[in-house]
């Protein structure tokens, strides 16, 4: 598999609003245009790839799955770090947090992801290509720290991450 290139923060942006342009079937463009590149990139994965980013999450730290469900329906992914905190692409979280953040009331976590991606897979592989690129660019806590970071660099089965390099962002 050749090497896949990190996005940058610009092509993640544009990428997030095309997901998003996707997504809603057009509503809410000018919105969605109106956001920052890295607001684009937390709504993408907030409100509509938060698995591509929960499944890039878990291979980056190997942490346990969790999907939350709302009345047995599933409405998000996320993992769950050894201390039982979660993370997804707003940061450390809780599911008293995400349910005040949704307005939502009920949600409960189960274990696993509904759905697996197959990073052999090209598509796949750009998804998770595409989401590891959002860590390394997202200026929040954990993903600015460096302990953090490190791990958005170790190999990954599969596929083939660039090592960092002068354009990587900074903490």
């Amino acid at each position: 598999m050749a090497a896949l290139v990190i996005p940058s923060l610009a092509s993640l942006a544009k990428a997030a609003y095309e997901s998003m342009a996707d997504r809603t079937g057009g509503h809410d463009l000018a919105a969605i245009r109106a956001m920052s590149p890295l607001d684009r990139i937390r709504y993408r994965y907030m409100e509509g790839d938060c698995p591509e980013f929960a499944a890039a999450l878990q291979w980056v730290t190997n942490w346990r799955p969790v999907t939350i469900l709302l009345d047995g329906r599933h409405i998000h992914e996320c993992v769950m770090a050894p201390d039982g905190r979660l993370l997804d692409v707003t940061g450390w979280t809780s599911l008293e947090q995400y349910a005040a953040l949704t307005g939502l009331s009920g949600v409960s976590p189960i274990d696993g992801f509904p759905a697996s991606f197959d990073f052999e897979d090209d598509t796949d592989s750009e998804l998770l290509t595409e989401a590891v690129g959002a860590m390394r660019h997202l200026t929040w806590a954990p993903f600015n720290e460096d302990w953090f970071r490190e791990m958005t660099f170790r190999p990954i089965a599969g596929v083939d991450i660039p090592p960092p390099s002068a354009s990587d962002p900074t903490p």
